[in-house]
């Protein structure tokens, strides 16, 4: 055979293996109770056929996967972590995620992303959008206020310029990551919206730094302390004269904190007048049995004395009898 011929051959059997490993199938399996599809580094460009429609984990981290349509996940909409890093997404339909009304992990790292996905389920508790181009072309706003559910957002490392704005109150964050950005500082007005934050990471910002923006570094120093939110790397202030700048939180800020703390309460009331419900219930249960097994006592305690009267032995004197006596 020719070596032209040979090399042809070649590239055939290269060009097969190629698509044989593109075409990989997931893993699939059990795993602490879910059923987890294992499709990492698999070379796909969309989702697998084969995929159960059960699927509650699912790993498509790493492919080679551009585009996102509405239907990508009809196929399995009992999907509870979604875990899509790394494939260079940079087109995301509107309603994509609407039909995963269980998701609660959703991780978007390192894609291209030019903005938040819309219409993201309810129930998400955790997203993850680190390492995306900037995906504000002007002020940074996330548009997470319908996320009720969510309590962890991590946007690290897309080179935003100033503190992320949020498009209303978010009552359930408790940990919020934008480390190794590029904002310069962070205002108590930033923070109001997030009243139950406790974990705030910020390192690799230069935070600070310049001295006109050193009244707000003692806002802040303030605002962290006052609330008790944990700051991952230790703020410095230096400013020359702390007594010329105003500390007190304005009446606005207070206001949208006031706000948040009112949205929280009134999650949390269908909860609260849910087990509020049920411990009546309960109470009116174990009232009745109670009252029941009250009844059967005093039906079985009367039944009891009318057959030990029943059974008692009558004396009967006759005449002659009583005269002898």
């Amino acid at each position: 055979m020719t070596p032209p011929g040979i090399f042809f051959i070649v590239c055939a059997l290269l060009a097969t293996v190629n698509s044989i490993i593109g075409e990989e199938t997931c893993r699939q399996y059990k795993s602490r109770g879910y059923l987890t599809a294992d499709c990492a580094e698999k070379r796909l460009s969309k989702l697998p056929s084969d995929l159960k429609s059960d699927t509650e984990v699912l790993d498509l981290s790493y492919n080679l996967i551009r585009e996102l349509y509405n239907n990508t996940f009809s196929c399995c909409t009992s999907i509870q972590f979604l875990y899509l890093q790394g494939n260079a997404i940079y087109e995301v339909a509107s309603h994509v995620f609407a039909p995963l009304s269980s998701l609660q992990v959703l991780d978007l790292n390192r894609n291209v992303l030019g903005e938040i996905p819309k219409n993201l389920p309810s129930s998400l508790q955790r997203l993850y959008i680190d390492e995306n181009p900037p995906i504000f072309k002007n002020e940074p706003v996330l548009e997470i206020s319908s996320l009720t559910s969510l309590t962890v957002l991590t946007s690290s490392s897309q080179k935003l310029q100033v503190f992320p704005r949020f498009d209303g109150v978010i009552p359930n964050l408790i940990e919020l990551n934008v480390s190794n950005n590029a904002f310069k500082f962070i205002t108590p007005q930033d923070l109001a919206p997030l009243c139950q934050l406790q974990f705030l990471r910020v390192s690799g910002e230069k935070l600070f730094t310049d001295r006109e923006y050193q009244c707000d570094c003692l806002r802040f120093q303030k605002w962290v302390e006052d609330f008790k939110i944990n700051v991952d790397t230790k703020v410095t202030c230096s400013t020359e004269k702390p007594e010329a700048c105003i500390l007190e939180h304005t009446n606005e800020t207070l206001q949208i904190r006031e706000k948040c703390l009112s949205e929280l309460s009134a999650r949390k009331l269908p909860y609260k007048l849910m087990i509020g419900s049920g411990i009546i219930a309960v109470i009116l249960c174990i009232g009745i049995l109670l009252y029941i097994r009250h009844r059967r006592r005093k039906r079985n305690k009367s039944k009891t004395v009318g057959g030990q009267n029943s059974r008692t032995p009558s004396v009967k004197y006759d005449n002659k009898t009583l005269e002898e006596k």
